[in-house]
């Protein structure tokens, strides 16, 4: 049986959920700039998602993060709640598509990436040039890269899907 002290945290804790056509408790109280609630439970502050879980489901494991099923930052509803790790946690990023870059699995490469200096018709001029003869170093100066990016893409250590 829950205590009153537990009791009463869960009341103050409904009064500011909204249910949402979704089964979402998206949360209605004050919310931090990334969309997560915050709640006063048991004399601290503390994301309103974690508040859920403690209320309604149970202590929360050491060092375990509560993640959403849902992806929705601001629901607390202890359904779409479960307890994981920060690998679990990318994991499901990754495979929901929340994550860019390297840690998605499928990282901007070539000239999708936001410090390329070259595209892909210059990647294979380059290359072109290393088998006629050029340095690395003459080669790197005329593509305004560094002798050693010039020597990666030559030898296709880098810029490997460039055929």
């Amino acid at each position: 049986m829950a205590t009153t002290k537990t009791a009463d945290a869960r009341e103050r804790f409904r009064k500011k959920v909204q249910e949402a056509d979704s089964g979402c408790w998206e949360w209605t109280g004050h919310r931090f700039p990334a969309g997560y609630g915050q709640f006063w439970l048991n004399g601290r502050d503390v994301y309103a998602h974690r508040a859920a879980y403690e209320l309604f489901v149970g202590p929360i494991p050491a060092r375990a993060l509560i993640c959403h099923h849902c992806d929705n930052r601001c629901c607390v509803n202890p359904a779409h709640l479960y307890a994981g790790d920060v690998r679990s946690n990318a994991r499901d990023a990754v495979a929901r598509g929340r994550l860019r870059g390297r840690f998605s699995g499928n990282p901007a490469r070539g000239e999708a990436h936001y410090a390329a200096k070259l595209d892909a018709d210059a990647v294979r001029r380059l290359r072109s040039e290393r088998e006629r003869g050029k340095s690395y170093a003459r080669l790197g100066s005329e593509f305004g890269v560094s002798t050693g990016v010039a020597r990666r893409i030559a030898t296709r250590a880098s810029w490997k899907h460039v055929e």
